[in-house]
């Protein structure tokens, strides 16, 4: 069959996801409503929906054959966590003769092969996900949003090789902050805006760039850093 497609389905959008069309026109991106493809039928099958010589049976007048004249039609709902998301179908406007329990049987398997790919995809950027999140947790407060301690001297080593590398003055100082406990109870905490770096393009005879940065090195103090200064 000339025509094979991945859906996505979500509540009555359908979505074409990938195709190999010879004949359609029917590109990636493209939505349709679901009640206008035969996916209304796949979805709502117990397995594997399949049609021949659409134009002479009951289908004649759906809206997907009024439009695409697709004359066969054999499609399988792809599940997440037992869900539907979508379907795998293929179709051709031409018949193709009764399918049979092979072809039935044939696209079951590979769209159990879809479902075991959606679920693991899903899975992979879960956890990606996770480990941005616990990278990001082991190297910045919680509460401020700042760098904390464990970051520090990776980004100080960071910064003595970049004014190294550039011969520019480095500047860090250690900021300590008395009552700091009265600082907080008068006005709160609040997430500061850092980790934070901070460019700027000076004249084009120098072509240079300051960055700044601030981190949590204890309870009350903060370690503040900025180049060529």
């Amino acid at each position: 069959m000339p025509i094979g497609m991945v859906s996505h389905i979500e509540d009555e959008a359908y979505e074409v996801v990938d195709i190999v069309d010879g004949v359609s026109g029917i590109k990636p991106g493209q939505v349709f409503p679901v009640p206008e493809t035969y996916s209304c039928h796949t979805r709502v099958a117990d397995g594997v929906f399949a049609v021949d010589r659409t134009g002479e049976g009951e289908l004649c007048d759906h809206p997907c054959y009024q439009r695409f004249a697709l004359e066969s039609y054999i499609g399988v709902p792809l599940t997440l966590d037992g869900h539907i998301v979508g379907t795998l179908n293929f179709s051709s406007t031409k018949p193709t003769g009764e399918f049979t329990t092979y072809d039935l049987d044939l696209i079951g398997m590979f769209a159990q092969w879809l479902d075991h790919e959606i679920a693991r995809e899903r899975d992979l950027l879960a956890l990606r996900g996770a480990q941005d999140e616990l990278a990001r947790l082991a190297l910045t407060d919680e509460l401020t949003g700042i760098y904390n301690r464990r970051a520090i001297g990776a980004r100080m080593q960071e910064e003595l090789n970049r004014a190294q590398r550039y011969a520019q003055p480095l500047s860090v100082a250690l900021v300590d902050f008395d009552c700091f406990k009265q600082l907080n109870d008068q006005h709160g905490i609040s997430p500061a805006i850092g980790p934070c770096s901070c460019s700027r393009s000076w004249p084009r005879t120098s072509c240079a760039i300051w960055t700044a940065w601030v981190a949590g090195a204890a309870r009350n103090s903060f370690c503040c850093s900025r180049t060529r200064t």
